[in-house]
This record gives C-alpha cells, structure tokens and sequence, in this order.
C-alpha cells in the first residue's frame, strides 16, 4: 500500500492552544477588525476589533470558570445563526476547561434535546430561535442546569425573549449579563481564565455530524487535531491581514469552522457575515471580499450568474477566444488575467482573489472558469473526523478535478479494492488531525480507526501521476449491477452539471421485478433558468431532459447507462452544507410508487412530486 504524505510550501509559525492563537493575534492586530457584520440586510455594518473580540473571550472565559471548574471539564452547548457571538461563545467554552458541543441551527426542537442529552450538556447557551427548546430542556433534562439565552444576535428593534423561572438549582441569564459579570470579575482582578491550563490533547469540543438524531455521531476533537489543521493550511496557502473573508456555510460545519473561521483569524484577516445567500453580489462588492471557502453549489451559482452575465452583454465570443490566450500568457509568466477580465470580476467586487471549495465535488469547467478570470480556485477533502481537511490543492501541485495532494503532516493511501480499476479503492487518512473517537461509542471508533491509526473514510478515490487525489464516490452509496460491476452516482451526477435549467440531480440503483438493477436518475428542475426554447409544460421538460439523458449516456458504458428518469421543481432533501440526502430523497420517491402502485417504470419520464 504506497503512502502519499503531504508537503509545506511555507514555514509557519505553529499555536500551542486556541487561547495563545487568539492572544497573540489580539496583540498584533489589536484594532485591526476581526469581524463585520449588519444584524440586518441593509441595516449599518458592525465592527468588532481583535482587540474587542479577546477581551470579549476573557469576559466569557470568566463567566464560565465562575460556574464550572476546569477540571470538572462540563459540556457546554452552543446554538446560533452564523455571528460574532457564535465565535464569542464558542472560543472561551473550548479553552476555560469545558467542552464544546456547537449544534445545527437548523435543527428542530426534538433533535436538539435529543443531542443535549446524548452530550450530557451542563449548560446550553440558545438564540432567539431556539429559546423555547432551551427553557423546554432546562426543565426537563437533569443535567442541564444553566440556560443562556443569546440577546445579542436580535435584528433591530427586536426584543429579547423573557428570562423564564429557572426550576430549583438551575440558572437562566442572558449572554449579555454573563459578559458582564465576567467582565466584572476581570475588574475585580481575577486572572482565572488566563491561568487556566490549556488541555490541548484532550476532548475540546463534541461536533455531531450529520443525519438523523440516531445516526448522528459526536466527533470528539482536541485543540491540537485543530490546531494541527490549521497549521496545514497555513503551510500551503497565503492569507495575510489584509484579507477579507466572507462567511457563508454553516459554522458547526468543520469545514467553516477551521478553514473558514479560525485560519482567518489566525492570520489577522476581517470575517464578514453574508446577509444572505440572496445578497451575496452585494456584499462580495460592498466588502471587497478577497476570499471564499464554500460548497460546490455556491459557486456553480455564481459561475451561472458571470456566464448569464457575459451572454448578455454580447461579449460571450469575446471572453471564448481570451481566456486560452491570457492562460498561454499566464504560463508564460506574463500576468494579464485579472487586468483583462477586470470587468467581470468587478461584478465579484473586484477584489476576489481566492475561492476554496469543500464539501463535495466541484465542476471542472467552473474550476476553470475561475482560474482563467485570475481566481485562484482549489478544492480539498476532508472529513469532520479529521478537522477536517485532508488533501487540498495549492499553487504548487493542483489537477483540475481532482481534490489536490495530501495536506502537510498528513498521510493518504488507497485501499485497493480489486473490484475496482487498478489503483482504486477506499481512502485512508492518517496525522495529528486524527480525531479522539466517537462520543461514548467505541464500537463506531473501532470501525473507522484501525490499528494501525488509519481513517477509513468511507470513501472512494485514486491518486494520479501529479499525486493529486481523485474522489470517485462513496462505498455507501456505490450502485453493484447484476454484473458485479460497480457505478458511483457522484461520477454520474457530475455529467449533468452544466445543464442548463438543472438545479440537482441524483443517480441511484431500483431493483426492478428481474431482481437486477437498474441506473435511474431524479432530476431537480429549475423552470426559469431552462433554454428560452423550450417550453414549460411537463412535455417539453421531458423531452429536454430526455435528450440531455441520451447525451449522458453516449459517455457511460452500457453497464452504467441510466435506464429511468423523473423530475421535479421541489428541492430535494439536503443539510445545512447543501449536501444530497440520498437515503431521505430515495424514501420519498418510494413513497410516491408505494402509494400509487407503481414500478419505477411506470412513471419514467414524468414529474415524481
């Protein structure tokens, strides 16, 4: 099994623990903005400085070493829309001895106390949002004992909710008043929070992935898996203080937790707060954005957006014959990319020089059609159980479509399965980023860590001659035909990227009354960004779609050619990092067969929902 190990294009200073990150930061940057952000689109942009932001940690620091002691090392739940006072919150509760447990804001209330009971939370700091949820737990789990409700994250003229009566023995207080009452325990001249002892190598924080409550497992992370991630990055990208990074996923998500929060802020750069993903032109120009770490759908969107863009300022030909000269150039060391596309990428602010997408595979063409504008584009993998980034690539070694080299300090082999084609099988990680385990479930931490302290990821994949990594699916949801071959939805499903009027599509296997197997897709439909020449009646969508089905499967082998199509303008199911839920999307097409009586067959070619 040959091992891939990753390489630092720079030396960089490496953090010994969160706390010393921020510190040091605060000291050099001190009024330099760490974060901006409007509690409202349109309402006046806020400021919080470095300087600000680490005496607002202490604050909290305090607060929380005034309720619980280090050594007690209590879970602490955290629950908000992307904010200044998510990082606020969450920071002091990994380095003042507790343990972090960030939660999906999109969680409904039965999930949440689900998973406050599975982390065996002590004290659960909640949004407006999910202020009932908080007070419905504090009454009714026995350990969470102290409920704060954030009134710092209101719109305008919003009134916070109203302190409940916290039952006997238990606390509710606002994140204001806990702020203060840190902030006046610091005054008094405590220095709990600044001596306390950093447990770099133990549970930091708990990050339950994805999925049903059920299926959902609690990745325990350290300060040092973190830490070691961040580092990684450092070693391969550029960042300086005078970026400005917007923030857009989720950040419970790993992904936007490490790359696209606390890299940033390592380097002294400005985290903006999007006002929404229907205002992101907006704010990319009214902040001058300089990077952006997203999904794949965010910039399809805004790729499709340019190209609309383009089209209709006649200059489409024009952009066609430029970008393979200006990329000749470029290679020639002659930099002309950004002076002559500098109008296009005006529509982006003007000032975007550097897009990183996770999460999923990104379209090549898209990947391209940044790098010719003068973006610099990369795409990693990574994985929450690993902090999560893996492999990304770098200005060095990068394959357009492929997710880059191993990252620094991180090895990468293949598993070779010798069903697949030589070279591939399942990708195995291993380095410092390495989590704990499993939260109370060391069966499931047996699973994915083996003795010799690989991951195994669960996914599928191959390095090419450049030693770049390749995903080509996941073992869970791989298709095994009546022939014993195998076909990956992902590869599929990336065909139709480029679709004009296509918003989604998922490939997966219908068992037919055979007993074999049979390639079938649901497309997700998008009516208004169809070709002007078809029509919007469900004929002509399927006669559209059908055609774009036959283009596909002039590139497959017969083996993986798709047999059945339905469609639909509803969403499909996704989490909050617009990843597909194919289980759940499945269940619902089933249903709809289930109920009508119906064979996959039958209802081929026709709206499913």
């Amino acid at each position: 099994m040959k091992i891939h190990k990753g390489q630092a294009l720079f030396e960089r200073e490496r953090f010994q623990d969160l706390r010393q990150l921020v510190q040091k930061t605060a000291e050099k940057h001190g009024d330099h903005p760490a974060y901006v952000f409007r509690r409202a689109p349109n309402a006046q942009d806020e400021t919080r400085s470095y300087a600000r932001f680490w005496s607002d940690i202490q604050d909290l620091g305090e607060y929380l070493l005034s309720e619980f002691e280090a050594e007690e090392r209590a879970h602490v739940a955290h629950i908000c829309q992307n904010s200044y006072e998510w990082m606020i919150t969450h920071l002091p509760v990994m380095t003042a001895g507790t343990v972090a447990v960030p939660l999906d804001n999109a969680l409904p209330e039965g999930e949440v106390l689900n998973l406050l009971e599975r982390g065996d939370c002590e004290a659960f700091f909640a949004n407006a949002k999910h202020f009932e949820t908080g007070v419905k737990g504090l009454a009714e789990l026995p350990k969470l004992r102290i409920l704060i409700v954030n009134d710092l994250t209101l719109a305008p003229k919003e009134a916070p909710p109203a302190l409940p009566a916290a039952p006997a023995g238990k606390v509710a207080i606002y994140l204001s008043q806990a702020l203060a009452k840190g902030h006046a325990l610091r005054e008094a001249g405590s220095r709990k929070y600044l001596e306390t002892e950093q447990n770099t190598m133990g549970m930091g924080a708990i990050f339950f992935t994805s999925g049903t409550t059920a299926a959902a497992k609690g990745v325990m992370l350290s300060q040092n898996n973190l830490l070691a991630n961040v580092h990684m990055i450092d070693q391969i990208m550029e960042v300086s203080s005078k970026d400005r990074f917007l923030s857009v996923l989720p950040m419970h998500h790993t992904f936007e937790h490490t790359a696209g929060q606390l890299y940033p802020l390592s380097k002294g750069a400005t985290l903006y707060f999007t006002d929404g993903l229907r205002y992101l032109g907006e704010n990319l120009r009214d902040w001058k954005i300089s990077c952006l770490v997203g999904v794949p759908l965010l910039f399809e969107s805004i790729w499709r957006v340019l190209s609309r863009g383009i089209e209709a300022s006649g200059k489409a030909n024009m952009v066609k014959l430029a970008r393979p000269i200006c990329r000749n150039l470029e290679a020639a060391g002659i930099k002309v990319r950004r002076k002559v596309f500098a109008q296009i990428l005006d529509k982006l602010g003007g000032s975007i020089r550097l897009m990183v997408v996770g999460a999923a595979a990104a379209d090549v063409e898209v990947i391209k059609g940044f790098n010719d504008l003068g973006i610099e584009f990369y795409q990693g993998y990574g994985m929450t159980e690993h902090s999560p980034v893996i492999t990304a690539g770098n200005r060095k070694v990068d394959t357009e479509g492929s997710t880059g080299p191993p990252a620094p300090g991180v090895e990468v082999a293949i598993a070779e399965d010798p069903e697949l084609e030589p070279g591939q099988g399942e990708i195995l990680a291993r380095s410092e980023s390495l989590m704990l385990g499993y939260y109370k479930n060391e069966a499931a931490t047996r699973e994915a860590i083996d003795a010799d302290g690989w991951l195994h990821t669960g996914d599928m994949g191959y390095f090419d001659h450049r030693g770049c990594l390749h995903i080509t699916g996941r073992y869970k949801s791989v298709i095994v035909l009546a022939n014993g071959k195998k076909a990956f939805p992902e590869e599929i499903e990336s065909l139709f990227n480029n679709t004009a009027g296509l918003s989604g599509t998922m490939i997966w296997g219908e068992t037919n009354v055979r007993d074999t197997v049979d390639v079938c897709v649901r497309f997700e439909v998008d009516s208004t960004k169809l070709p002007e020449t078809i029509g919007k009646d469900d004929e002509a969508i399927s006669g559209y779609l059908e055609t774009e089905l036959q283009r596909v499967n002039k590139l497959l082998p017969d083996y993986k050619k798709i047999k059945y199509f339905v469609f639909s303008e509803e969403r499909m199911v996704r989490n909050t990092t617009l990843k597909l839920k194919r289980n759940e999307e499945q269940d619902r097409i089933h249903l709809v067969l289930v109920t009508e009586a119906k064979t996959i067959r039958d209802v081929s070619g026709k709206r499913i929902f």
